[in-house]
């Protein structure tokens, strides 16, 4: 095998490893990743509030959606605005 040949190997064990050296990487220079945030290599994850699925992608499409919390977060909200008769103009200017 060739060097060449070693960028087409197996990708899950790669993704797998290249995140552990990264980890290290952060740990060394004195900024580790926090443990709750880590997520292991996966066709489904989560990134900055929205979850995707790359395992269903096709060559046009990627799936993705707001996580659960977030949601359930945007939902708590409008409830206690609707409960305390918050006007809609207001209501729209609720930050998440």
């Amino acid at each position: 095998m060739y060097f060449d040949d070693g960028t087409m190997q197996e990708w899950k064990a790669s993704g797998r490893l290249v995140q552990e050296a990264i980890a290290e990487l952060m740990d060394l220079i004195g900024s580790p990743w926090a443990p709750e945030k880590r997520q292991p290599p996966s066709g489904q994850g989560t990134f900055l509030g929205l979850t995707h699925d790359v395992e269903r992608a096709d060559q046009e499409h990627l799936s993705f959606w707001p996580r659960q919390g977030l949601l359930d977060k945007v939902c708590g909200m409008l409830e206690v605005a609707e409960e305390s008769g918050l006007a809609s103009g207001g209501a729209s200017k609720l930050l998440v």
